[in-house]
């Protein structure tokens, strides 16, 4: 009996032990299912659900810029996608606003378009499409991602409406002083540097305007920023709130260089002929020009296409007194979330990977585009894209620190055209400057 007994006892701690590690068999399998890798890398032994496959996301992208494959914009949809397989990004181009005043973007969004990310294109217009409740407040979603935005810090916090973040920027423009090197030897003219001030400018520009064979010391476009660029460097243009006397001292600098020295092409015939700089600089009559970096691309590509040689270089533009030498001015492409996205969270990390990534500004400079969050790899692929020509190009940039052109204003729009009518009238020699600005600050208040 007894044994009978110990028989039994043995079978049952037999069966426990079989039971437990059975258990502990499963639970062993269960916690490798579950491990996971934290984002330094290493792995926790905590449970955790198996997180299900990200759902499928579409985002639709309005855009004024190129979409065809192989531009910035397919480029960089087609970068993402392949790094977040669940999102697919569908490139919508969208037409400019027309001098009748039709905008197609605002015609799709009244229209109830599926939008969720807009390409502005600039800072200019972006306080109008706060007003109009288009844009979505970035702030929550920057905190939640934690963003550091590195060397776009500057940039964004200056693009700020009352205090909130609603645009992200890619890429930017950079004016510099370009000159044609032959015209500088013939006339016998010291080539400028990164440090010329605006009066050395202007007396260059006397010395290479040579009317007998139709050479101008300079050329200058007919825009907002052409002739208010003195007080733009400063960081006073026609989109500060407050208007100050360096608009007054760009008007009164422009005046002198076309109605008093003639040494730019009458402002009427600029007009009338709609001439631009990138071809008068290539036509070898103008000796030196300060304009965007589309005059590099421009020029560049021409040469290489075998239309046009030329001997050319550029520094930093020319600065006044008291300005850093070096210092530029530019305007940055602002993208937004759209308010009625029906994908936020997604629309915003990839604007976040275009505006505020390494891979995103790899992909700006292998455009020939100098990326807002600029880093030493975009930097060299930018520069080995230009190649040898222009000389001191690199040297420039190495040391170019920049002001934004134009900040977001309600009126902006409304300064520029008034601005526009005003110097137009100063460089025809029909106002005085200081008549001028003062019409011109009556006019906006």
């Amino acid at each position: 009996m007894i044994r009978k007994m110990q028989l039994s006892m043995l079978l049952v701690c037999l069966m426990v032990v079989s039971i437990l590690s059975a258990c502990g068999s499963n639970n062993e399998a269960s916690k490798s299912d579950k491990i996971v890798e934290s984002p330094s890398g290493s792995t926790s032994n905590m449970a955790v659900e198996t997180e299900a496959p990200p759902e499928p996301v579409t985002l639709n992208y309005s855009t004024f810029d190129n979409v065809d494959p192989g531009s910035v914009n397919s480029d960089m949809a087609k970068a993402y996608m392949e790094k977040f397989p669940h999102v697919t990004i569908k490139l919508n181009k969208v037409g400019a606003k027309d001098p009748n005043g039709s905008d197609p973007l605002m015609v799709q969004i009244a229209g109830g378009a599926d939008i969720d990310i807009i390409d502005q294109g600039n800072n200019i217009n972006l306080m109008d499409m706060v007003n109009k409740e288009i844009t979505l407040d970035l702030g929550p979603y920057i905190e939640k991602n934690k963003v550091d935005f590195g060397p776009a810090q500057q940039l964004t916090e200056q693009s700020k409406i009352n205090g909130k973040t609603y645009a992200l920027h890619g890429r930017k423009s950079w004016w510099g002083l370009f000159y044609n090197k032959d015209l500088f030897d013939q006339a016998n003219v010291t080539y400028p540097t990164n440090d010329t001030t605006w009066e050395q400018f202007r007396e260059m520009a006397v010395k290479l305007t040579d009317r007998s064979k139709q050479v101008y010391g300079t050329f200058q476009d007919t825009w907002t920023v052409s002739t208010s660029m003195l007080a733009v460097q400063q960081g006073k243009g026609i989109s500060n709130l407050t208007l100050e006397d360096p608009l007054l001292q760009s008007l009164t600098f422009w005046k002198s260089l076309w109605v008093d020295d003639k040494v730019i092409k009458p402002w009427a015939d600029i007009v009338i002929s709609k001439t631009w700089g990138v071809p008068e600089f290539e036509s070898g009559k103008v000796a030196m020009m300060v304009t965007g970096d589309w005059m590099l691309s421009g020029v560049n590509a021409d040469v290489k296409a075998g239309k046009v040689k030329m001997n050319y270089d550029v520094v930093a533009p020319p600065h006044s007194e008291g300005v850093k030498a070096g210092t530029t001015w530019s305007m940055p492409t602002s993208h937004i979330v759209y308010a009625k996205s029906k994908h936020p969270d997604e629309a915003f990390k990839f604007i976040l990977f275009m505006c505020n990534s390494e891979a995103g500004a790899k992909i700006w400079a292998e455009h020939n585009f100098v990326p807002v969050y600029s880093t030493p790899e975009s930097q060299s692929i930018y520069s080995n894209l230009i190649g040898s020509t222009p000389e001191h190009l690199k040297d420039f940039l190495a040391m170019m620190s920049s002001v934004p052109e134009a900040l977001p204003l309600d009126n902006v729009a409304a300064r520029q055209t008034e601005w526009d009518k005003q110097a137009q009238l100063v460089m025809l020699g029909e106002k005085t400057p200081e008549k001028a600005f003062t019409d011109f600050k009556a006019a906006v208040k």
